[in-house]
């Protein structure tokens, strides 16, 4: 498995994947880059795993030198979990290695933007997944989301879902969030980029009373500097703001997304997401805004998600409705779906 990046929730991927392998009697190796094996993210996902053995190489290889290291260790099959970057030279046949390769297209949407423009690159972006699944000893999959059907004929696999935590973990991350009261909390999750809007979910804040907001994952400077004055605002109108932003096991990490009495996720990139499914799987409350992706996952939810446009009034309204309501009951339901399978 080549894996290189350390963002996201690839080496999440890339743990699911060798765990399931290895369940499976398969011998499994790790390829990846140094910046990577440095990574916290690394020590989260794939430090105990053993029993993996695992090489670095260089972060920007080819198709066609992937192909060459499989031939040189005498591969059967090699997973590439952010593979969109390798869908054209597959087209082009730069994949001629003995073995097979599984390319799983991260992104088959457009990215930005709205309009004729974004579809036809999305439209051109499946076919090309399509022609590359079509190459010889080549396998090219689409990530989607588990709470949407998609009807393009091109291989889909569902965004895997996993909840680590149990029960205990559960309570013991509310009792820590209440430990200064008792609030309506809100929780941002995952790697928080200018992307997720922090700045806007801040301003719908300020208008939600004895709330508090928890931002939990990583968080970038700019996305910092872009909040910053919003989150000011935010605390000095009484309300709470906590950040969890060191390095977390995945079972504390979806203890706290279990936790909260309400998930906001403010897109302005399309695309599954991972702690929607999350959040989901655990029966939390979902205000979803901003991409076309998230509207339909609430469409999807039902009345246990609300989408709007990416505005802070139309987000304030949104966590307003479920504050309002009695709070659901916690769950602790995964679902791995058909990721691994549709990979191999």
């Amino acid at each position: 498995m080549y894996e290189p990046d350390s963002r996201g929730h690839r080496l999440y991927y890339a743990r699911i994947l060798a765990a399931s392998l290895l369940e499976m009697g398969a011998k499994v190796e790790i390829v990846t880059s140094k910046t990577a094996l440095q990574s916290v993210e690394w020590q989260i996902h794939l430090g105990n795993l053993d029993k993996v053995p695992v090489r670095a190489i260089d972060a920007n290889v080819t198709l066609t030198e992937l192909g060459i290291n499989s031939d040189l260790h005498e591969v059967s099959l090699t997973l590439v979990p952010d593979g969109d970057r390798y869908l054209v030279d597959a087209v082009r046949g730069r994949w001629r290695a003995r073995g097979s390769v599984s390319i799983l297209a991260m992104r088959p949407e457009s990215q930005a933007g709205r309009g004729l423009r974004p579809r036809v690159w999305s439209i051109a972006k499946k076919l090309l997944i399509l022609a590359a699944d079509a190459r010889p000893r080549v396998r090219a999959a689409a990530l989607k989301s588990g709470l949407v059907k998609r009807k393009f004929p091109i291989r889909w696999v569902t965004d895997p879902v996993t909840l680590a935590c149990s029960d205990s973990d559960v309570r013991a991350a509310r009792a820590d969030l209440d430990s200064d009261g008792r609030r309506y909390w809100v929780g941002v999750f995952g790697a928080v980029t200018p992307r997720k809007n922090l700045d806007l979910i801040a301003e719908a804040m300020l208008g939600i009373p004895n709330a508090g907001l928890l931002v939990a994952g990583s968080i970038d400077d700019a996305t910092r500097a872009l909040a910053a004055r919003a989150l000011f605002q935010l605390e000095e109108a009484g309300q709470a703001v906590r950040f969890r932003t060191s390095a977390l096991r995945d079972a504390e990490f979806d203890a706290l997304i279990a936790s909260v009495d309400c998930v906001v996720a403010a897109h302005s990139n399309e695309g599954p997401s991972g702690v929607v499914g999350k959040a989901q799987a655990a029966n939390r409350p979902l205000v979803l805004a901003g991409a076309r992706s998230l509207r339909d996952d609430a469409l999807s939810i039902g009345e246990l998600a609300a989408w709007s446009e990416l505005d802070s009034t139309a987000i304030a309204r949104n966590i307003r409705h479920f504050a309002a309501k009695p709070s659901p009951s916690r769950s602790i339901s995964p679902a791995l779906g058909n990721f691994v399978d549709g990979l191999l």
